[in-house]
């Protein structure tokens, strides 16, 4: 009687063994899914397909969450993603997508995590900047009371203002491949001094040295810099006086700030690269906000233009202009300038409103200090 009783419960165990064998043989696993996509893709367009391995012919799909809620479209029978509200994919406004999946047999669970970079693409403008015209004289920044452009052989040659108290004119001499003379000249209330930039290169096409040369009315001055790159910073050293300036830049290579003796002016910027702050050596700021659009002057700037233009513009750095009006990146910026502070509370100094064409440029900017409208010339 006992033997039989040991060998039911033997019996018993080996069934209940072979019963919890048959529910751990399902198989429900998930990969994450990982990739990359062009801001402002089409509607419905397949970013991929969750990766599931199961023995089960039917699985369901749902959505736990979404970062950007309503970015994402999800198949809940094939796990398929595809684009829902196309307008979420801007770089502009998010550089990034993620959600996380549920995935499930109607028995076990699993989950999947979705990360979407954006991609942020350049759009070429139908018709390259050739002007502003402007019918007022006052503004925020270099280009507001309008700026007339020059080209040759397609390549930016001389730009100008007229007029007025901001009249001047610049000229960018270049051999093809690189600006070899930058010359400006102040036509403020009549002719005014002239500023002449000569640029030396090695043989790998890096600038070395500087002549600049002062003409004031027929008086000639001149001063020499030799140039000493480092690795996050570049050394302007006046041969005449030993006077060093040090621009230093960030991790993507813009500038943080201009430094000489004890004056400097600092430099901050967003996540896409645009200008938001000048602050020099007396804490005076300004700040900057900008449009999501197109800025369209990078893609005009001639040649090497962005590197000559940080050297020369680290010469008179200190001067009020430059953190009042000037070096307010309108050659890198990627948008378009919305308003301006004076100080890190209150309300702006300036504001300017757009249109744009259909390439999303400017084709207008009204300026607040006087209302003056420009037009953008393609």
């Amino acid at each position: 009687m006992k033997k039989m009783f040991f060998l039911i419960l033997i019996s018993i165990f080996s069934i209940s063994c072979n019963s919890d064998d048959t529910l751990d043989s399902t198989i429900l696993t998930a990969e994450d899914l990982i990739i990359s996509v062009n801001e402002n893709p089409q509607t419905s367009q397949t970013l991929g397909i969750i990766d599931v391995t199961s023995n089960s012919q039917t699985l369901i799909f749902a959505f736990i969450s979404q970062s950007s809620p309503g970015a994402l479209i999800l198949n809940v029978n094939s796990g398929e993603i595809s684009v829902g509200n196309s307008n979420l994919f801007d770089f502009e406004n998010v550089q990034e997508i993620s959600a996380e999946i549920k995935i499930t047999d109607g028995t076990k669970i699993t989950y999947s995590q979705v990360f979407i970079e954006i991609i942020d693409v350049f759009y070429e403008n139908d018709l390259d900047l050739q002007g502003i015209n402007s019918n007022g004289n006052c503004g925020f920044s270099s280009t507001d009371p309008g700026v007339n452009l020059t080209f040759n052989n397609g390549i930016l040659f001389s730009t100008s203002q007229s007029g007025g108290h901001s009249a001047w004119y610049m000229e960018l001499e270049n051999d093809g491949n690189k600006i070899t003379r930058y010359y400006y000249l102040d036509l403020a209330y009549g002719k005014g001094p002239s500023y002449t930039y000569n640029l030396n290169y090695d043989s790998n096409n890096q600038i070395t040295s500087i002549e600049y040369i002062l003409d004031d009315d027929g008086i000639i001055y001149t001063e020499n810099f030799n140039i000493e790159y480092q690795a996050d910073k570049i050394i302007l050293t006046n041969i005449s006086t030993n006077v060093p300036t040090t621009i230093y830049f960030n991790s993507e290579g813009l500038i943080s700030k201009y430094e000489r003796e004890n004056k400097f002016l600092e430099f901050e910027y967003d996540v896409n690269n645009n200008l938001v702050l000048k602050r020099n050596q007396s804490n005076q700021v300004r700040m900057f906000h900008y449009d999501s659009k197109r800025n369209p002057f990078p893609d005009i700037a001639p040649l090497n233009w962005i590197e000559v233009s940080k050297l020369i513009d680290s010469h008179s750095f200190e001067q009020n202009r430059y953190l009042v009006s000037n070096l307010e990146g309108i050659w890198f910026n990627k948008n378009n300038i919305t308003e301006v502070y004076a100080n890190s509370s209150g309300n702006p100094v300036g504001t300017y409103s757009y249109t744009y064409n259909s390439d999303g440029y400017p084709d207008t900017k009204t300026i607040s200090c006087d209302g003056t409208t420009n037009e953008y010339i393609y």
